[in-house]
């Protein structure tokens, strides 16, 4: 009942094995409320005496949030109990959620990472790294089986940098995966280089790619076999929209390489130069020279 009311299943269908997702809010809640039976399995269970005068519940209930609420060396006890049940059961799933419950509830969720590295399982060192919304290092540990349509949604929803991305597509491109390739170097705004693969790429891997979108933000997917046209245009308007990006960066490349080369042949910057000993006195008699000239 604890497990069911702090995780939830995360919507994920491209992504085997299960998958469960901590949800702050609903944990807490659980913990504030939630009051558990005793276990029929519990040996005291048939010797405990109820007055049924002074009792209004048949069975007692105890108040999770008392579990959590242990102190020091109990604490401890409890961690040491859940660490050896957590190695003792590797395939019990509900072992480590509980495990990582009580980490997270006492700010020591690394706990679980560590135990992970210490027994050497992945399983748990990914299912650490996807509670955790670390697409970045689950990527890192499953670029080696080869999966690559489950790559892709990991490391589009993994929010990196223009120069992460770029990296991402850089090692697509060498396992010849184009489209994926191509998808990266888009998002690290390489508009250029993914003019270039995109120009490759065949229509049937392109609406592969455009569905491939749609199911990583949540929408339908469409067939675009029933519609050949449609699938025309938007490839037209993906190129279109590239080079119109491609000539955008030029120009800011061009406008930063003449900002530089007018700074560079400006008086009061050159003389600033010269007084902080930045140019030779052969540097700065050529450079004010050069200027002349170009004045004249």
């Amino acid at each position: 009942m604890f497990l069911d009311s702090a995780f939830r299943d995360a919507d994920t269908p491209w992504y085997p094995g299960t998958r469960k997702l901590l949800v702050k809010e609903r944990f807490y809640t659980a913990i504030e409320q939630l009051e558990l039976e005793i276990p029929e399995s519990n040996a005291q269970k048939p010797h405990q005496f109820h007055d049924h005068h002074n009792s209004l519940r048949r069975l007692p209930r105890v108040p999770i949030k008392l579990l959590f609420a242990l102190p020091g060396n109990e604490r401890e006890t409890v961690c040491g109990i859940l660490r050896e049940a957590l190695i003792a059961n590797p395939h019990n799933v509900d072992i480590v959620l509980l495990t990582y419950a009580f980490f997270v509830a006492w700010d020591r969720g690394t706990d679980l990472l560590a135990i992970a590295h210490q027994e050497d399982r992945d399983d748990l060192k990914e299912w650490y790294y996807w509670v955790n919304n670390d697409m970045k290092s689950i990527g890192v540990m499953k670029r080696s089986s080869g999966d690559y349509l489950s790559l892709f949604f990991i490391y589009d929803r993994a929010g990196s940098a223009a120069a992460e991305y770029r990296d991402i597509a850089d090692w697509f491109l060498k396992e010849s995966e184009f489209k994926f390739s191509y998808h990266f170097y888009y998002k690290a705004k390489e508009f250029e280089t993914a003019l270039e693969i995109l120009q490759n790429i065949s229509p049937r891997e392109f609406s592969e790619l455009l569905n491939l979108r749609r199911t990583s933000s949540g929408e339908r997917t469409v067939d675009f076999t029933l519609d050949g046209s449609r699938l025309d245009l938007m490839y037209q308007e993906e190129i279109e929209t590239l080079r119109g990006f491609a000539r955008i960066r030029a120009a800011e490349t061009y406008k930063q390489v003449a900002v530089k080369a007018r700074q560079h042949f400006d008086r009061e910057t050159i003389e600033t130069k010269y007084a902080f000993g930045e140019l030779t006195e052969d540097e700065y008699q050529r450079l004010i020279r050069q200027l002349q000239e170009r004045m004249q």
